[in-house]
């Protein structure tokens, strides 16, 4: 378990007479993963190679890559294109950055994406997640 210094809280203190004040405590979090979230698009005609493609690039690299947990894709296809979802699972953020580079915030691109006609978010999203399991499994 780690504490968190932004997941305080505050709790009324009834120590002073002049009614409650307030002072921060520290919640304990239970969050052991940091999770990366990409998302691209392909039209629909290419869905199936891009498929292969983002198996051999960015999986295949995230999975090797030290400290990652896991790599998992989720395909969504709706009107002429194959979305793509990528949740990496990974250690630690100095991980992350061994696999994204010094700014994780922007996705990890590969030379062959742009064949594919690849449209990519700009960003990437991380959280802090506490099951290393495949997010994308509807329970």
């Amino acid at each position: 378990l780690r504490a968190h210094r932004s997941l305080k809280r505050r709790i009324p203190s009834r120590r002073q007479p002049h009614g409650p004040t307030y002072h921060l405590t520290r919640v304990v979090s239970r969050a052991v993963l940091i999770s990366r979230i990409w998302h691209g698009a392909v039209p629909a005609r290419l869905g199936d190679a891009f498929a292969r493609h983002l198996d051999d690039t960015g999986v295949r690299e995230a999975r090797s890559t030290a400290g990652n947990t896991g790599a998992y894709v989720r395909r969504v296809d709706a009107v002429g294109y194959a979305h793509f979802f990528l949740c990496t699972l990974w250690e630690s953020w100095p991980a992350i950055r061994a696999f994204a580079g010094e700014r994780p915030e922007i996705p990890v691109s590969y030379p062959d994406d742009q064949a594919y006609e690849l449209i990519s978010d700009p960003i990437v999203a991380h959280q802090e997640v506490s099951a290393a399991a495949n997010p994308f499994v509807i329970a």
